[in-house]
This record gives structure tokens, sequence and C-alpha cells, in this order.
């Protein structure tokens, strides 16, 4: 289960989930209807992407790289998170028909952030 979980095929497969979801249109499923009924769910929605995101990419980087300090593979991880949910955030308002939205990139960072966080606080590669 180990080699599973530090091969670079999870972290892709979420990666491309992640893109799929924020870029398919969601106006035509009765179940994306039913939960954007929830207040601001979109923003918990984003934040538990990014933060599996997060802990996944730290899993296979952690245990491929050999990292002295501990906070750069997660300051770099969270950059990267930040960068992959703005890029999705332009990419709806230039080329689907999904909105933009600040705050939905903002939600994508915090997650990133907080996915960085717990491999920081307990390295998931040793």
């Amino acid at each position: 289960m180990k080699k599973i979980v530090q091969s670079i095929y999870p972290s892709l497969i979420w990666t491309g989930i992640i893109f799929w979801l924020l870029t398919t249109n969601s106006s035509r499923s009765k179940s994306f209807s039913l939960i954007k009924s929830i207040p601001h769910v979109d923003k918990l929605i984003h934040w538990v992407l990014f933060t599996v995101f997060a802990l996944l990419w730290s899993l296979f980087l952690g245990s491929r790289v050999k990292v002295e300090v501990k906070w750069g593979l997660g300051f770099l991880i969270f950059l990267a998170g930040s960068a992959y949910g703005m890029g999705l955030e332009f990419i709806q308002l230039y080329f689907t028909n999904r909105s933009f939205s600040w705050w939905d990139g903002l939600a994508d960072a915090v997650g990133a952030a907080f996915g960085s966080w717990i491999a920081i606080k307990k390295p998931l590669w040793k």
C-alpha cells in the first residue's frame, strides 16, 4: 500500500480529477444543483480538493526528494497548488461557461496551505 500511495499516479490522477471537476459544466447535473443549494459549499469543496492535492503531492515528493528543510517542500507544494487553483479559475473564465471567482482561488490556496501544513507537522513521507 505504501508504494502505491507514494507513487506519482495518485497525485496525477487527483490533479486530473480536479481539472475535470473545475472545468466541467456543472449546470447539467441535478446532483450538482442540490449541492449548490447549500450556501458557500463550493468553497468547502475547493478547500477539500486542494487539501488532498497537497497531501498527495507531499507523499510523492517527500518520498523521492531529499529535503533538508521540510518547510521548503511544503512551501513549494503550497505555491504549486495555489497557482494551479488560480490557473483553473482563469481557464474557467476564458474557456468554459463557468464563472471566475477570486474566492474559489482563495479557497484553493487555503486548502493547499492546510494540506502542506499537515504534511510539514506530521511528515507523511517518513
